[in-house]
């Protein structure tokens, strides 16, 4: 594994060469609804109540504030994961919304807790109270009028990525969980063109770009050429998102357009890996493994507060199933508490790098940084260990 230096890398990418390249862009067949409702802050000194808050526990912090925030109770939502950060102390709380006992799958927040259980930031998709309670009988309604069944709906989804569908009924098995089979995923086998021998499909709720909820199968779909993660209307089929886990990510960095603070803010940007570069994308293996954090098969990006070089147990920030890398950002405090947003500007620009570079011919044989060769000759095995806010000074 190679280590980049920030310095020389900040100076590459004020470059020429990176205005170069252009962007793979996304496809038509992965989309997922434009959530307008979405907030980032960073402004929490104090809590709703105007007064300073402190937790002992971080998730404690972060239910808190999702429940003050949104009127919402603890059951309905659901802690996803969290880490601490052994460097800084910081830690970064993952909630998911529920309606009706179920997961609203594009509802998320991640909270950042300082080390003494203030919370600093946080980035949120989730629906208030108030607005759930308008929408809740017609989402109920509609769950009611479930017309499309599993089977049906993995039809609907092959027909969408332009596959062959299933010409007789699926193989149904039902994995019972708990008291209430009808509440439980649903397997189904035999699915056309799936590397896998069963696919699992699970009733959710998804938000909708009209800020409704819309009552979904949740499915994942493996490929011999993709990975991805759809979600399909329990009432009429038709297709409410398709988001791929192999190339399609979202990054809110400062690009190439605007590469410093100095250029303008930060840009959202989606899917930028170059297929000839990166043909797994930027978080792909070619064993069909998908990391939702900083790493894949070109970089290992991690913060490195302690200044050791060493990346592993390093904080490394998660994008979740949707790949969705964006933090909050307030550079007018310490870089500490902006550090998820430090490394994943390093991520992008590290691999954004390989790809403008292997353009020009820093391939495979020529010796680039890449876990995998494909078979393309070089040496393999000596990816980047890249490192965002450097404890050595």
């Amino acid at each position: 594994m190679r280590t980049v230096g920030l310095l020389t890398l900040a100076l590459l990418a004020c470059g020429t060469v990176v205005h170069a390249i252009i962007a793979s862009g996304t496809r038509q067949q992965f989309f997922s609804p434009a959530l307008s409702h979405r907030v980032y802050r960073t402004d929490m000194a104090v809590d709703t109540a105007g007064d300073t808050v402190q937790f002992a526990n971080p998730v404690d912090a972060a239910i808190k504030l999702a429940t003050s925030t949104y009127q919402l109770k603890t059951s309905e939502m659901v802690v996803r994961n969290f880490y601490t950060s052994k460097d800084t102390g910081i830690s970064h709380v993952y909630l998911r919304q529920k309606f009706a006992g179920r997961d609203i799958d594009n509802a998320d927040m991640n909270v950042n807790v300082g080390p003494a259980g203030n919370v600093i930031s946080f980035g949120s998709t989730f629906l208030p109270a108030s607005q759930v309670a308008d929408i809740a009988l017609t989402a109920t309604d509609l769950s009611k009028v479930e017309a499309v069944s599993a089977q049906d709906a993995v039809n609907f989804l092959l027909v969408h990525l332009g596959l062959p569908k299933a010409e007789s009924p699926l193989p149904v098995v039902s994995q019972v969980d708990g008291t209430n089979a009808s509440d439980s995923p649903i397997i189904v086998t035999g699915v056309p063109g799936s590397v896998d021998p069963a696919t699992e499909l699970t009733k959710t709720y998804m938000i909708t770009d009209k800020g409704q909820l819309q009552p979904v199968w949740s499915l994942a779909l493996r490929t011999a050429n993709d990975w991805v993660q759809g979600h399909v209307s329990r009432t009429d089929g038709s297709v409410v998102s398709v988001v791929s886990w192999k190339s399609r990510a979202t990054y809110n960095v400062y690009s190439k357009d605007h590469p410093s603070p100095a250029a303008g803010d930060r840009d959202l940007v989606v899917d930028p890996a170059n297929s000839g570069a990166s043909p797994n994308g930027w978080h792909g293996m070619s064993d069909g493994t998908v990391y939702t954090d900083t790493r894949g098969n070109n970089v290992v990006a991690t913060e490195n507060e302690s200044g050791d070089y060493e990346w592993d147990g390093k904080t490394r920030p998660d994008g979740g199933e949707t790949l969705e890398f964006s933090f909050p950002l307030d550079l007018s405090q310490d870089p500490s508490t902006y550090s998820d947003a430090a490394v994943v500007n390093t991520f992008y620009w590290n691999n954004l790098l390989h790809d403008v570079y292997y353009q020009y011919g820093f391939t495979e044989d020529a010796g680039n940084f890449q876990e995998e060769n494909f078979g393309k000759g070089g040496k393999d095995q000596d990816s980047v260990q890249a490192f965002a806010q450097s404890g050595d000074g």
